[in-house]
């Protein structure tokens, strides 16, 4: 065998060799991105989304009445920042508001918003984000217990996933808690976190956020503090619709001490907006198919004693 067609097999061995380890190295590459890649669209894509829901429901004045029932109480926890406008309606109505969203996306298009009406807002970044089999896993890091430096502190953080956050609440206090219309990106499901829940659909998740939201209430607010929260569903048009949605706050509270203020119950008449984030069916404790012939905006309270 000659010297120049060794060296020639042997040169293109070695470019083999390197094809491969190079194809291989893409092939983990995007591996690795691909679920990171996917997060970050759904995030952006649900803030696109909710910010045209947002706008709709911001002028028809809804954002203002849901801050008129929560008046007199001066420090709010908000939980859900979506693109802010209820955040502005809150420190507009005279609140200061540590506002926390599980989707920086959202929380970029709140600090926006919240700058276009003239409000400065403090901005906490916390998260991790890293790439597991099957998803992501996300972390945060540490959350300190401080005075506000500003009226609006907007804060990376997750009520379902977030340990920081359940320490840093029990050293803080609140005059007001407010859950608003909770929703979540597509992504939510591939989070390593959520998996054990079974969360399958919108409504799972919101009924999980909820609960989660009733027992960070208890810890947070002070005595006489209230918990609103806000959901879309049918006009509560009969005694039985409405004994069903105070009935699911019931059950939703009963692992606190809060307690479900009946007579604290309304509802403001609307129209869902073409596009954005539909609302998502989901039957109340009777089990019943809803109607949605008419929809509505409900808030109810619970009471810290």
């Amino acid at each position: 065998m000659g010297r120049n067609s060794k060296e020639k097999r042997d040169r293109k061995k070695r470019d083999e060799d390197a094809r491969r380890a190079e194809r291989k190295r893409v092939r983990e590459e995007r591996t690795r991105i691909a679920p990171l890649t996917t997060l970050l669209r759904e995030r952006t894509d649900y803030a696109d989304a909710w910010a045209c829901t947002a706008q709709h429901f911001d002028a028809a004045g809804h954002y203002d009445w849901m801050a008129s029932r929560v008046s007199g109480h001066t420090r709010v926890l908000e939980i859900g920042t979506g693109d802010g406008r209820g955040t502005i309606a809150l420190a507009r109505a005279g609140h200061c508001v540590v506002s926390i969203d599980e989707n920086p996306a959202c929380l970029d298009a709140a600090e926006h918003n919240l700058r276009a009406a003239g409000i400065v807002a403090q901005r906490v970044k916390r998260e991790t984000v890293a790439v597991v089999s099957g998803g992501h896993r996300i972390t945060y890091g540490p959350l300190a217990a401080e005075p506000l430096r500003e009226t609006v502190v907007l804060v990376e953080a997750d009520v379902l996933n977030d340990p920081a956050l359940w320490a840093w609440a029990q050293a803080s206090r609140f005059d007001a808690v407010t859950c608003w219309l909770i929703g979540a990106h597509v992504a939510r499901a591939e989070n390593e976190a959520l998996w054990e829940r079974r969360i399958s659909n919108s409504g799972d998740y919101r009924l999980h956020v909820q609960n989660g939201v009733y027992e960070m209430a208890d810890v947070v607010l002070t005595s006489g503090g209230v918990l609103q929260v806000v959901d879309r569903r049918e006009r509560l048009a009969s005694a039985m619709l409405r004994e069903d949605c105070i009935a699911g706050h019931r059950e939703q509270a009963a692992r606190t001490t809060l307690q479900v203020d009946d007579s604290s119950l309304q509802e403001r008449i609307y129209d869902e907006p073409t596009g954005g984030v539909q609302m998502v069916v989901t039957r109340g404790a009777s089990g019943r198919e809803p109607d949605l012939r008419q929809l509505a905006l409900v808030s109810i309270i619970a009471r810290k004693p």
